[in-house]
């Protein structure tokens, strides 16, 4: 009887032993804790999705005003957008010193295409006096209708070409006094014109053939 008592409790010993403590479960990674707040060592958050601070998604996010993205979209918008060159009415309003104006320049425009067809030999003007001639041909196609608007006859133009030989043998010296005598044009009407956009212009051509003679003096040999 006393060794089968002494068995027995060698073998409550035994089983006891042998019985693995019970472990709380423990939270998967990123799974939200008793108070809902992620589990230390939770993955981080992916921008873009909810609960990334902050950080749009990559993609279907608006640009914001004054961010990079919407200043570089701002600028490609406001390249496409060009000069009209002035408007192709003047308006009914005018006086003789206008009409005086614009019929003088119409002709003096057209000498001044011959000459920078014959500066635009030089390699160095070539740029410069292409320009010229496209500029002073679109000046030609608004006075003309200015003056028609006015009730005028624009003035012939054929054989007004002024050729170097009659201006000093020198295109580019020839095309510097040229592109000054339209400045004087130009500040006649200041003085004595009165449509606004006949102003306007003879204010544009005083400046941008300012800037042509000083650049065609670098050209001069």
């Amino acid at each position: 009887m006393r060794r089968v008592s002494i068995v027995l409790v060698v073998a409550l010993a035994l089983g006891g032993c042998g019985t693995a403590p019970q472990r709380e479960p423990t939270a998967a990674p990123g799974a939200p804790g008793p108070s809902g707040a992620p589990a230390p060592g939770g993955a981080p958050a992916v921008p873009g999705e909810p609960g990334a601070a902050g950080m749009p998604g990559a993609a279907g996010t608006p640009a914001v005003p004054g961010e990079p993205g919407a200043a570089a979209a701002t600028g490609a918008g406001r390249a496409g957008a060009g000069n009209s060159g002035g408007p192709a009415k003047a308006g009914a309003r005018h006086a003789p010193a206008d009409v005086a104006f614009v019929t003088a320049l119409l002709p003096h425009h057209q000498q001044g295409i011959g000459l920078a067809r014959e500066a635009a030999g030089r390699p160095e003007a070539r740029t410069l006096a292409e320009a010229i001639i496209v500029t002073q041909q679109d000046e030609m196609v608004r006075m003309t209708g200015w003056l028609r608007e006015w009730g005028g006859t624009p003035p012939p133009t054929a054989g007004t070409a002024t050729t170097t030989a009659r201006r000093g043998g020198d295109a580019i010296r020839a095309l510097i006094a040229h592109q000054e005598e339209a400045i004087k044009l130009a500040q006649q009407e200041q003085a004595n014109g009165i449509n606004p956009t006949a102003l306007d212009f003879a204010k544009q051509v005083i400046e941008s053939r300012a800037g042509e003679v000083d650049q065609l003096h670098g050209y001069v040999e």
